[in-house]
C-alpha cells in the first residue's frame, strides 16, 4: 500500500523543524537524516517534512507498505525557534479497501475531468469542512471533536496535539502521476516498511 502523508506545522516562525517521526505499528522512526522541513507551498507559515533525498521543497512523504493498512498512527515532535519542542499525533484509520493507495490530502480524493486524470469522487462527505493534519502552537485555525490540545500553563501555547484522521483509499496515479500538484513526493524517495 502506497500512503502519502504531510506532517504540517502552520506558524509564523522562523525556524521550524521536525525532530523525528514515529509510524506505527510498523515501527519506522524517521530523523533528521533521512527528513528535512521545508516549505513547499505559496503560504510561508506552513512548514511540511519531506524526505531528506528530495532536493525540492515537496508537499509530504510517502510510505510504501507490503500489506493494506487499516489504522496506523503518526507522532511528529517539532523544534520551533530552537527553544519550543511540541509533539504532534495522528491517529489516522483507512475507511476502506478499494484502492491500494491513500493520502492525508483531502484535494486528491476530489472528482476531476481532462487532463488531470479523470478520476471520479473518493471523498466520502464533500460538503464538509475538513483540514489536514496539522500541528499549530497557538489554538485557533484548527478545531473540532477529533482535535485535543494540551497547553503549557506558563504561555498557553499548544504543546501536545492528538487528532484522528479518516481518509479513504485513492488510486496510486493520484499521487504518482502528479498532474493535480507539481510537489509531490516521488516515487523512488518513498520509505519502505
Amino acid at each position: 500500500m502506497l500512503l502519502h502523508i504531510r506532517p504540517r506545522f502552520f506558524g509564523n516562525y522562523r525556524d521550524v523543524d521536525l525532530i523525528g517521526l514515529a509510524i506505527e505499528p510498523r515501527g519506522l522512526l524517521l530523523t533528521q537524516h533521512e527528513l528535512v522541513t521545508r516549505k513547499p507551498y505559496p503560504n510561508k507559515w506552513i512548514s511540511v517534512a519531506c524526505a531528506r533525498s528530495q532536493r525540492r521543497a515537496v508537499d509530504g512523504i510517502l510510505i510504501e507498505t507490503v500489506e493494506h493498512m487499516d489504522e496506523f498512527r503518526t507522532m511528529a515532535r517539532w523544534a520551533i525557534d530552537a527553544q519550543i519542542a511540541v509533539s504532534h499525533q495522528v491517529d489516522y484509520r483507512i475507511i476502506d479497501r478499494e484502492f491500494d493507495a491513500a493520502s492525508d490530502n483531502s484535494i486528491l480524493w476530489s472528482e476531476t475531468f481532462g487532463e488531470l486524470g479523470n478520476w471520479r469522487n473518493r471523498d466520502p462527505n464533500p460538503f464538509s469542512r475538513r483540514g489536514s493534519p496539522t500541528m499549530e502552537l497557538e489554538r485557533g485555525m484548527r478545531r473540532g471533536s477529533e482535535i485535543v490540545d494540551e497547553f503549557d500553563a506558563a504561555t498557553g501555547l499548544v504543546i501536545r496535539r492528538k487528532e484522528a484522521f479518516e481518509m479513504p483509499t485513492i488510486e496510486r496515479g493520484r499521487i504518482l502521476e502528479g498532474r493535480m500538484f507539481d510537489r509531490l513526493p516521488r516515487i523512488e524517495n518513498a520509505f519502505i516498511i
